[in-house]
């Protein structure tokens, strides 16, 4: 079962988060497609250690998500090889250890089912690892809420 990350990256590089997502996808994603959205730190020399798969934006778009993942969707219908599943993060998020040791079990059980994708709460440690955000609807009051933080970020790949 092949699990590739889809990252989009803008500016990362002081705030070590991109490190920790990169040292996280390395554990669960058999390769690593990233589309830097025009850096101008030196985010893309440290992505390159982890990855020749990066696609290099001509101006910065960050509010152009759908149009980045549709660039990256491009990228991976041209490659000699392709993936079963496709997870979506960003350069400052990781998967839990619960995902990791999951993740190909659950797309393997699943790659057969009527199921397209999947969606995952996320919590937003904002201002570290003991702050979650509340603000928006979004988030809700508690990282727990059943309706918070819902997005889909994993999804069959289909040419």
């Amino acid at each position: 079962m092949k699990v590739y990350a889809f990252i989009q990256m803008f500016n990362e590089a002081t705030t070590g988060h991109l490190k920790r997502c990169l040292e996280n996808c390395r554990q669960w994603a058999n390769k690593i497609i990233i589309y830097d959205d025009k850096s101008t730190d030196n985010s893309v020399e440290i992505a390159r250690k982890y990855t020749n798969h990066i696609i290099l934006g001509e101006k910065n778009e960050w509010l152009k998500e759908t149009f980045h993942k549709q660039t990256m969707l491009e990228y991976i219908h041209n490659m000699d090889e392709q993936p079963d599943w496709i997870l979506w993060i960003d350069c400052d998020e990781i998967v839990d250890r619960n995902c990791i040791y999951n993740l190909n079990d659950f797309c393997e059980k699943n790659k057969n089912s009527d199921i397209d994708a999947f969606s995952f709460q996320q919590i937003n440690l904002w201002r570290g690892e003991r702050y979650y955000r509340t603000d928006g609807l979004l988030y809700g009051k508690d990282p727990i809420d059943q309706g918070a933080g819902w997005f889909v970020r994993l999804w069959k790949y289909t040419k």
